[in-house]
């Protein structure tokens, strides 16, 4: 299992000429976000993105817990925990580029 390799969290919306998301050192530049800042879904996109470090975090503990608690996932498993664990699993792939 890899671990994010990208800017650490946390990450903040900053509303300069476009929206930025960036570290709370405000040393890094993790995205730029080009739209209009008065656009409710544009920062709703943007708050999105710059929850991302901490929801990764989110998912990994939770799969932890469940494999300590002694769920695996099964492909094709009517069980929601076994289910939600899979769907963990996949989304902690996509972020971490597994």
């Amino acid at each position: 299992m890899s671990e994010f390799k990208g800017t650490p969290g946390p990450w903040h919306v900053s509303a300069e000429e476009c929206l930025v998301i960036r570290d709370d050192y405000e040393f890094s530049v993790v995205a730029k976000y080009v739209g209009y800042l008065a656009d409710d879904v544009e920062m709703a996109n943007a708050k999105l993105i710059a929850a991302s470090p901490e929801l990764l975090e989110a998912c990994q503990r939770a799969r932890n817990q469940f494999y300590a608690a002694g769920y695996e996932p099964k492909a094709g498993s009517m069980n929601p925990t076994e289910c939600l664990l899979a769907q963990l699993i996949a989304a902690i792939s996509k972020a971490t580029g597994e």
